[in-house]
């Protein structure tokens, strides 16, 4: 007997299939899916200008980075903080090999590990780029207004500066190696500056930092506010403290300075030098004689020219005539006879009265000038004429110097030897003063042992002019 077969409906084999797909999909999500790490770049390179490289560490895995270095050379460190790798690497000093290379850093993460690899180069040929500067901190204050900083070190090229902090009354410049920095003296209506600025000094990527100390206050007078402020700096003396010798300063600016006309000190008004009358001290100084009285002015120094003038027929000669032709007596000119003189030469007496001619001479001049502006040949270059047109770049006051002036200027002589851009006086030869001795005389300084003053005819000897200016 057959056994009925049952039929199995047609989409029953399909119904099966899908179970089956559903069944396999439930299984494999049921499982996780393997973690993952990743390292951006895979690979560096540290060598001597680049010590210090970084790299990211990516991918699924999460939780705590860890480094084996256990293959990576002593001399490069690494390091991790977050997902970042550093590598550092140091130069090797001269005694120590150079380091070259690659080596593996292993990177794991939830036990994935990924290799890092490094690549060394890092050599004792390296020389290190350094910046220096002479002295670290500076300080500009009312008496001290200008401080220069050179800049050394092994790096080359320009250098820049970052004056951002300072005030505005302090500028710092540079000048190939040579920093310049300057301050201005507040004025009463300025607040006072005080306080420490920094200023970065940056060559070839390299900076350093220069500390500028600044005390600028408004309580700094001005010493000589009369005009005779000292402000020069000397190649004999330097005077750097911009004061004069009057009453309340400090410095008193001696025999043999450079003056602010570019010429030689002298004569000092302070009774200082040996038979100096002392009349003439350094709070009083003396009086400039001028043409117009109310032109007087109070001067403590003589300066002597840093050379002869030149004059005579075509400018350009040695010697030259006190005047040329012949004239009357100069009216308003003062005269000074010979009887002021003993047979055995200068006394103390005549000193005194050779001393009280000090600040006649620029009035002198002007007077020779204007008389002999209507009574001489205007061709030829007379003394008095050729002292006046002598010019220097920063003084035109020069004058012919009266015959204590002369005598005085004769006495220090040695004051000018040896000086840069000074020509020596001689020792020997006369020169014209702008003291007149009579209708056809006039006094001149013979530059001898003796140094004695002498009679010249005005017309006829030519003589040499040494120019000098009072203040």
């Amino acid at each position: 007997m057959k056994r009925k077969t049952k039929s199995v409906p047609k989409y029953t084999g399909l119904f099966i299939a899908l179970i089956a797909v559903i069944a396999i999909g439930l299984v494999a999500c049921d499982g996780d899916t393997p973690p993952t790490v990743t390292l951006t770049p895979v690979s560096v390179t540290v060598n001597n200008d680049n010590l210090t490289q970084t790299v990211t560490v990516g991918g699924t895995a999460t939780g705590d980075i860890t480094l084996d270095t256990t293959g990576l050379s002593p001399m490069v460190t690494a390091t991790v903080s977050g997902t970042t790798i550093t590598l550092t690497g140091v130069r090797p000093i001269t005694d120590v090999p150079a380091i070259t290379g690659s080596f593996n850093v292993g990177v794991t993460r939830e036990g994935i590990r990924q290799n890092l690899r490094v690549n060394i180069n890092l050599t004792t040929t390296w020389t290190e780029t350094t910046v220096t500067l002479t002295s670290s901190s500076v300080t500009v204050d009312d008496d001290n207004l200008t401080q220069t900083v050179s800049v050394g070190g092994t790096a080359t090229g320009d250098i820049t500066l970052n004056i951002a902090a300072l005030p505005a009354a302090v500028t710092a410049t540079v000048d190939e190696t040579t920093i310049t920095v300057t301050g201005i003296r507040p004025t009463t209506d300025v607040p006072a500056i005080t306080g420490s600025y920094t200023v970065g000094v940056t060559r070839q990527g390299v900076t350093q930092n220069l500390t500028v100390a600044v005390d600028l206050t408004t309580t700094w007078i001005d010493p000589c506010p009369d005009g005779h402020n000292i402000a020069w700096v000397s190649d004999y003396t330097a005077i750097t403290d911009n004061k004069c010798d009057r009453e309340g300063c400090t410095h008193i600016a001696g025999l043999g300075d450079i003056g602010p006309g570019g010429g030689v000190i002298f004569y000092v008004a302070d009774g200082g030098y040996t038979n100096r009358p002392t009349a003439h001290n350094r709070s009083n100084g003396f009086t400039v004689s001028m043409v117009n009285n109310a032109d007087n002015y109070r001067a403590y120094y003589l300066e002597a020219a840093p050379a002869n003038a030149t004059g005579g027929a075509d400018g350009t000669a040695d010697t030259m005539m006190w005047r040329v032709g012949t004239t009357s007596e100069l009216v308003g000119l003062t005269s000074w006879p010979y009887d002021q003189f003993g047979s055995g030469g200068i006394d103390r007496d005549a000193m005194a009265r050779i001393n009280g001619r000090i600040g006649e001479g620029r009035g002198n001049t002007d007077r020779i000038i204007a008389f002999y502006s209507t009574h001489d040949d205007q061709t030829y270059l007379n003394a008095a004429r050729a002292a006046n047109n002598y010019n220097t770049a920063t003084a035109d006051d020069w004058f012919l110097p009266s015959t204590g002036e002369l005598y005085w200027l004769s006495q220090n002589r040695e004051l000018l030897d040896g000086k840069e851009g000074i020509t020596a006086m001689p020792p020997t030869g006369s020169f014209w003063s702008s003291t007149q001795n009579s209708l056809s005389g006039a006094w001149s300084q013979a530059f001898d042992y003796f140094g004695t003053p002498s009679i010249n005819n005005k017309g006829y000897n030519t003589l040499r002019v040494r120019p000098i200016r009072a203040f």
